[in-house]
């Protein structure tokens, strides 16, 4: 049997010998179990945390389970590396060990494939579309994971993976997607704005009104398209559309409010933390 007994004491620097943290180890164990129980034990091992080769492995090993399970349905599934780093980083806990790996991988992995055998791509099998049913459009920094700005193909992805057309309630998906995709729009604006000399407030609120119309104008397509043959086509177009819109009238209205020539903008512009994905999109 293992337990987590002693697994904080462990984690706390001790100031001296390393026996001072064994010590608080068996301590607590003596707290947690009473006499007669450590009495049948052979032997109490203490172990090092996991280190990120551990985890991996431990990864490997339930992925593998997995894949001979689905091997049987006649599907074959593949982690790409930023899978497996995401997986990796979201299934270990410091106090934990491996054990949420199991559970993520159920949540992350097998209920939303779960969901294609039954209902969707897979039911005659199939290769599942790895980073897209694993939400894996993000980065780790600093052991927090940052979700990403949307691209064309990402939106295209979450559409095809996850709308059947067979009820409203499908299209929440989509939903979701694009009001990230405009969120991240209007946080170039602001990054831009409170870096450039002397932003002008009007322009800022006019441009988030502007957030807002487009907003709700693509979440009512979205509503009419419900249940449609064309709704992927549909709603990418709309999505399209709209950024194209918003980065020529961010630009032009950002060189007229301050002067800048063109070269300058430009330079900002490209190191903006969002449009460099907006700019592949409406390329």
């Amino acid at each position: 049997m293992t337990s987590n007994a002693g697994s904080q004491e462990r984690n706390v620097k001790a100031v001296g010998f390393d026996s001072t943290s064994q010590n608080k180890e068996r301590q607590m164990i003596d707290r947690l179990f009473p006499p007669e129980f450590r009495n049948r034990l052979d032997a109490i091992v203490s172990f090092n945390r996991l280190s990120q080769i551990h985890i991996l492995t431990v990864l490997d090993k339930f992925i593998k389970e997995l894949q001979a399970k689905l091997k049987a349905k006649k599907i074959k599934l593949s982690l790409s590396c930023k899978a497996r780093e995401l997986l990796a980083q979201k299934g270990y806990n410091p106090e934990m060990g491996a054990r949420p790996m199991l559970r993520v991988i159920e949540i992350e992995i097998q209920d939303r494939i779960a969901d294609d055998i039954l209902f969707g791509k897979l039911t005659e099998g199939g290769l599942p579309l790895k980073d897209v049913l694993l939400n894996l459009n993000s980065s780790v920094i600093n052991g927090q994971i940052i979700s990403a700005p949307l691209t064309e193909g990402r939106i295209r992805d979450i559409l095809q993976c996850r709308l059947a057309g067979k009820s409203d309630s499908a299209i929440l998906p989509a939903k979701t997607a694009l009001r990230d995709l405009l969120l991240d729009t209007a946080c170039d604006a602001f990054w831009v704005a409170d870096r450039l000399p002397h932003p002008e407030q009007p322009f800022l609120f006019q441009f988030d009104a502007d957030m807002t119309f487009y907003q709700t104008e693509v979440i009512d397509e979205l509503g009419k398209a419900a249940g449609k043959q064309d709704i992927l086509e549909a709603i990418t177009h709309k999505a399209m559309n709209g950024l194209l819109d918003f980065r020529s009238a961010f630009k032009e209205r950002m060189q007229h409010l301050n002067g800048l020539p063109v070269t300058a903008f430009d330079d900002i512009y490209r190191r903006l933390p969002y449009t460099k994905n907006i700019d592949r999109l409406t390329a």
